[in-house]
């Protein structure tokens, strides 16, 4: 399978002009276009290198799918006896996987299942880009971040990464193999108008797109969302600190966060037909089992082996930690009740209010004070989360939701800085603990 630019048809029309003479022998023209098709892919591999040069900053996906390859001029090495002047369309490999995340669903698990499944994936005929890259990076693996980033908004502040060419040109080699593609990466969540186009534009080198898209509960995956963005915070970062999780929930309580299922999916359904939207909190079978055995067409070899291994091989754990002893360690140094100079004395201390808390106490953080949400924003929320699920899931009565909000209502609260310090025990910890 070949894909054209613009670039490349200009510079070289002699190829869809080729005329076969009916009086060559059957066996020579075998021959003939055996040859054509080898230094036709060289010469497009060359020309794709030329374009995307991986020193530039700010690649453009746009230059290299100008032109999606129905659209292109095309040799095949078909028999072409009695069709003089003939223009044969390519055959094009089956099935492209798109897999978007959205983030806080699961997605780095199932990554790093495809790494260990890599075999078993090729037997179903599927193929990952970063799997054999033209140039080897050391920075590249089964997180496609450097793939997705060749189709999302340049000017995005959560594109971190960058494009990463020689990806692409993997992708076309694929489909040159007639295989299937198998991508996943959750930053394709910010992808947006021409963007989706030009990744659209791409996959036209398969016959078919199949997008995937995880949906958890909104009030579930913003709280999950702003962990992740700060339980790695560091001490120097005083937005980190000084932000919580209230005040992240009641800015989004009745609003669409643009990188959320719902608002990607509406923006892909002007795009693509073959959308297919995951729950989640689908309990039934294990997340990454699901997705290989279930969502991945024909991958049964695949499928086999992750259910013979019967074991959590490749699962991440992507998990939540407490802020609370951040919280109070920032509160108590803003309060004068000590010193901190570094993340390596912020780390200290946080431990040895853990274990303050939980063997000198003999608490967890939840049985601490806590701040929550006004009952509004709650309800907010909710309505919000109902609204959301119905837009995916037009027949769910919201039942499970609801119930799932009142049990995840105590995750929604943080621990109440000011009145734990107004306790004298806890303002003599802080004054009497030393570092060494």
């Amino acid at each position: 399978m070949i894909v054209f630019t613009e670039e490349i048809m200009q510079s070289d029309k002699k190829f869809s002009r080729l005329r076969f003479s009916l009086s060559v022998k059957s066996c020579l023209i075998c021959i003939f276009f055996g040859i054509i098709n080898i230094v036709t892919i060289l010469y497009v591999q060359d020309s794709f290198l030329k374009v995307y040069d991986p020193s530039k900053e700010d690649v453009k996906c746009t230059e290299l799918v100008s032109m999606p390859i129905s659209e292109s001029p095309s040799i095949s090495n078909s028999d072409t006896r009695g069709e003089s002047e003939s223009h044969l369309e390519p055959k094009l490999p089956e099935l492209a996987v798109i897999h978007m995340g959205v983030h806080k669903t699961g997605s780095s698990s199932i990554q790093d299942m495809s790494k260990v499944v890599i075999d078993e994936l090729l037997q179903d005929g599927y193929e990952m880009p970063w799997v054999n890259p033209p140039v080897e990076k050391s920075y590249i693996g089964p997180n496609q971040v450097y793939f997705s980033e060749c189709f999302t908004p340049s000017g995005d502040e959560s594109k971190k990464y960058g494009c990463t060419p020689e990806l692409l040109i993997s992708g076309t080699q694929i489909a040159q193999r007639q295989n299937n593609i198998f991508i996943s990466a959750e930053s394709f969540v910010t992808i947006e108008g021409d963007n989706i186009n030009s990744l659209k534009a791409y996959l036209s080198q398969w016959k078919h797109t199949k997008i995937v898209v995880y949906y958890r509960h909104y009030f579930d995956y913003l709280r999950s969302k702003y962990n992740q963005g700060v339980k790695k915070r560091k001490f120097d970062d005083e937005k980190a600190f000084e932000t919580n999780l209230l005040l992240y929930l009641t800015r989004f309580a009745n609003l669409r966060y643009p990188y959320f299922t719902v608002p990607l999916v509406h923006r892909l359904r002007d795009h693509f037909d073959d959308i297919v939207v995951v729950d989640y909190h689908d309990q039934s079978k294990n997340l990454v089992e699901a997705f290989y055995c279930d969502v991945l067409p024909g991958a049964s070899n695949t499928c086999k082996a992750i259910r013979d291994a019967n074991s959590d091989e490749g699962m991440s754990a992507n998990e939540s930690v407490d802020l609370a002893y951040g919280d109070l360690a920032w509160a108590a140094k803003k309060q004068g009740l000590i010193e901190i100079a570094n993340d390596e004395q912020m780390d200290k201390l946080c431990e040895e209010i853990k274990a303050h808390i939980k063997e000198s106490l003999g608490k967890t953080t939840k049985e601490m004070p806590q701040e929550c949400l006004s009952l509004g924003v709650l309800n907010d929320i909710l309505e919000t989360s109902l609204k959301f699920q119905s837009e995916m899931f037009p027949n769910a009565d919201g039942k499970d939701l609801r119930t799932m909000f009142e049990e995840s209502k105590p995750k929604l609260c943080i621990l109440d800085t000011e009145a734990t310090l107004e306790d004298e025990k806890w303002q003599e910890f802080f004054k009497d603990f030393k570092y060494d």
